[in-house]
């Protein structure tokens, strides 16, 4: 999901703490969203929106948590994709990572209602890789995502337009 910026009507608090979301994909078959370069640092964020928890698995790197944020998500709309009224969040009540968390991992857990806040470093290999939730059904409806590691020195350049369909989630 992307934040919106400017959104009609909406007038937006200067605290930073209210975001009106849109999706940006829903199929892996989508355009590639990004691409990053191998050796680099990355901070990522997931927000579910949804009422259920996502195991989230990050192909060819590990991670360490940094937190979480509970959001009051009353004005999302599975129809539209996306939030229909912005979204807010208390910074004061950032959740700090649970014992079992610490340390680099490949998969977490994105509570619904919560941003997810990670970082990782990709290195090691370049080339395409994938983010996916490990329910199986959830892989196969547009919870599985592309993102190609750059090696160093390489020009990037997102991917234009969707890609041929494949079978199933090992393509």
């Amino acid at each position: 999901m992307t934040e919106v910026a400017d959104v009609s009507g909406i007038e937006f608090p200067t605290d930073g703490t209210t975001k009106t979301c849109r999706r940006t994909a829903r199929t892996f078959n989508d355009g590639l969203g990004f691409t990053i370069a191998e050796g680099s640092h990355e901070q990522w964020s997931f927000l579910n929106l949804a009422p259920i928890q996502h195991p989230t698995h990050i192909h060819l790197a590990d991670f360490q948590a940094l937190g979480r944020d509970p959001y009051v998500v009353t004005g999302f709309d599975a129809t539209v994709g996306g939030t229909r009224t912005p979204i807010t969040y208390d910074p004061s009540r950032t959740i700090p990572p649970a014992p079992n968390e610490l340390g680099y991992k490949d998969v977490y857990r994105v509570p619904g209602n919560q941003m997810l806040r990670i970082m990782g470093k990709f290195d090691g290999a370049y080339g395409r890789f994938m983010y996916h939730c490990h329910f199986l059904e959830h892989e196969d409806m547009g919870t599985m995502r592309p993102f190609v590691v750059m090696p160093p020195g390489t020009e990037v350049r997102p991917r234009r337009g969707p890609r041929r369909p494949r079978r199933g989630h090992t393509g």
